[in-house]
């Protein structure tokens, strides 16, 4: 009894050292669990704004190259409209001569066909002057777009840099270690734990076994009284019949003694 009550007492002891035990490692995994998840959002996001990065520069520099080809087509533009505004200058001052016959030459109509084509030019170049400034606008608002994804850029590089010197840390490389140690720790006092729990139905069942032996053995004990106890009261009985025959026999002599 003073052996099971021992081996119980253990069994309480390393369950309450592995619960322990296995709260720490939870918690210590747990903790270990949320590092790395935030390590890998990180760098899953860090990726993501380069890529953001890229497909801006990109935009960005085709953006550009419009731009850059709407201000050749604008100074082409600035150009013929120049080059018509000389014609128109100096058609001014040239008399109007009137067709004769034979003459198959026209100024007046080739002057109203460069007015026409003036206009056309300054509408062309009203209208390249409102897509330039559009452009204009959508590359500023692009370049201040890419500013902030740099700057978003590295604040993540930063904080991977942070993560990362805090991963090979000797503090967490000896908070590793512990936690490694713990679990082995936890994979022993399991497998002990295991192998007393054995014990104890072991010794429980050896327990039941003495029991029932012992009652079994105190049987002819108690057989052995009850016989005893039997035996006096017979033997109290025999006696009683014997003194009440010995009476009896008394009496008949001496009736018999009585004269006639």
């Amino acid at each position: 009894m003073v052996c099971s009550s021992h081996f119980l007492e253990r069994i309480r002891e390393l369950r309450s050292t592995a619960s322990e035990i296995s709260l720490e490692l939870t918690d210590a995994v747990r903790a270990l669990g949320d590092l790395h998840l935030k390590h890998r959002q990180l760098t899953e996001k860090h990726h993501e704004e380069r890529y953001l990065n890229a497909r801006s520069k990109a935009e960005q520099k085709r953006l550009k190259e419009e731009l850059a080809s709407a201000a050749a087509e604008l100074e082409e533009s600035n150009h013929k409209l120049a080059v018509l505004k000389a014609q128109g200058d100096t058609t001014h001052g040239t008399p109007i001569l009137f067709p004769t016959l034979g003459n198959k030459s026209f100024p007046q109509d080739n002057v109203r066909d460069k007015q026409k084509e003036l206009q056309d030019l300054g509408a062309s170049h009203k209208e390249f002057m409102g897509l330039i400034s559009q452009r204009l606008a959508e590359i500023r608002r692009l370049h201040e777009e890419r500013i902030e994804i740099l700057n978003k850029l590295a604040t993540f590089q930063n904080i991977l840099t942070d993560l990362k010197s805090i991963s090979s840390s000797k503090a967490f490389q000896v908070l590793k270690d512990q936690l490694q140690k713990s679990q082995a720790e936890l994979d022993q006092c399991r497998t002990l734990l295991e192998k007393l729990q054995v014990n104890k139905d072991k010794l429980i069942w050896q327990e039941r076994e003495i029991n029932v032996k012992v009652d079994l053995s105190g049987i002819p004990h108690r057989v052995s009284l009850n016989c005893e106890s039997t035996l006096a009261v017979l033997d109290q009985n025999l006696r009683k019949v014997v003194d009440e025959k010995n009476m009896l026999a008394l009496k008949l002599e001496e009736s018999s003694r009585e004269p006639g």
